[in-house]
């Protein structure tokens, strides 16, 4: 919805990623809010609404009418084990391919959504001794994106042949955390001999990094002369 009452053309260039298997689904969004003069609305609000998981975000354009928007959905990641469960021989990777098996007894998202423990341990469970856990590769999808940035410029007309332009930008302008992928993806360390157990990791769900900085500014003047 634009904050003018007419009808307005919002021209953009989008980049959207089909959702294949192995891949993240997001969008880019750049341009200039103009009325159907060609003159940009300044202050516009443009929503934006994914149509996937109903999440809704508003940009407002500065006074060029100028936002930066990317949202992106998160990397698939999978959940692994911490030591050779299955027997397998191969000795130099095996963590690459252990697997837990799902735990039939859990309902409800595996996926908690805090950087503290992003997913859950108790959606998974300790294959047998000897067999593979039947956990799928790729079947947890990461932390969504969700960046702004803004411009402002505004010129001043000092004299007839002198021009003083003042530039503002502003990334990541609202200072939203983006959190990257979980680096503790390990569900399972080891078995209790004594009562068969499985010992859990210490540090699993937990994410530990992010993949934006924060809100950042930058500030210019320009003299023309």
């Amino acid at each position: 919805m634009l904050s003018r009452r007419m009808v307005a053309l919002l021209m953009v260039s989008s980049a959207v990623c089909c959702p294949l298997f192995g891949q993240t689904v997001g969008a880019s969004l750049q341009g200039t809010v103009m009325d159907p003069s060609g003159s940009a609305i300044p202050r516009a609000s443009v929503e934006i609404t994914n149509t996937g998981t109903g999440a809704v975000r508003t940009v407002t354009a500065n006074d060029t009418g100028n936002p930066i928007a990317v949202m992106q959905t998160g990397h698939p990641f999978s959940v692994r084990m911490g030591f050779n469960r299955s027997g397998n021989l191969n000795t130099v990777a095996y963590a690459m391919n252990e697997r837990p098996n799902v735990n039939p007894a859990f309902s409800g998202s595996a996926i908690l959504g805090t950087p503290d423990r992003y997913w859950d341990i108790n959606a998974f469970a300790l294959p047998a001794a000897n067999q593979r856990g039947n956990l799928g590769r790729n079947t947890l999808i990461g932390p969504g994106l969700f960046n702004l940035d803004m411009s402002l410029q505004k010129s001043f007309e000092l004299t007839e042949s002198k021009h003083l332009e003042f530039r503002g930008e502003f990334f990541n302008i609202l200072n939203h955390p983006n959190f990257g992928a979980p680096s503790g993806f390990t569900a399972f360390t080891g078995v209790n001999a004594a009562t068969g157990a499985p010992t859990i990791a210490a540090n699993w769900g937990v994410i530990s990094s992010t993949v934006t900085t924060s809100r950042q500014i930058q500030l210019a003047l320009k003299l023309t002369f």
